[in-house]
């Protein structure tokens, strides 16, 4: 939970802002109690669940709806909470003409040591707690029909699908995004 409702509340309901109604919700870790909670919220939304026997990774789930009649399928990882326009994102996705956009965001941090180049055993140049500036992946993606067709049952996490797309020279996008999100990864960010 975060501030005192579940990630999957602020994941429904921006898709429900964004005119999504109908979801594929792929559950696998503590799924009786996510199907549960769901059952009991009653969305305003269809909501399919994707019941996985074992860990399919991000996207080796979407195997499962690959013989649904789906053009564009948006994909959001179940641990970020944001508030992303989806309905600019998919017109950005169709005016490129893409077959995958994936969804970025403008990091920056500093490195809290010393870096240091080296060559042998030699130190050849050292920078005093540099900072890294550069565009990340949020979780956040668009797959057209074709990228899906490339799905099978087994785990596939969407960095590797990308990987596949870029391989075959498929039109891969990023969509740089400027809406504040959160990414739960620990505990702590949760506070």
């Amino acid at each position: 939970k975060y501030k005192s409702k579940p990630i999957l509340e602020y994941i429904v309901e921006n898709l429900i802002r964004n005119k999504i109604k109908k979801i594929y919700l792929s559950v696998n870790y503590k799924k009786e109690k996510i199907i549960s909670y769901i059952k009991k919220k009653k969305f305003k939304c269809d909501i399919s669940l994707i019941k996985e026997k074992k860990f399919l990774g991000t996207a080796g789930s979407l195997f499962f709806i690959k013989k649904e009649k789906i053009d564009d399928l948006f994909v959001i990882n179940g641990d970020m909470i944001t508030n992303l326009n989806i309905s600019n994102l998919f017109k950005y996705h169709k005016d490129n003409n893409l077959d995958l956009t994936a969804v970025t965001k403008i990091v920056k941090f500093q490195i809290p040591y010393g870096v240091v180049k080296t060559k042998n055993i030699y130190l050849k140049s050292l920078e005093e707690k540099p900072t890294f500036v550069g565009s990340v992946l949020i979780g956040a993606y668009i797959l057209n029909r074709k990228c899906v067709k490339l799905l099978k049952e087994k785990k596939l996490d969407m960095t590797e699908l990308i990987d596949i797309c870029i391989r075959k020279r498929f039109k891969i996008g990023y969509y740089p995004t400027y809406e504040k999100y959160l990414h739960i990864t620990f505990v702590k960010d949760l506070k």
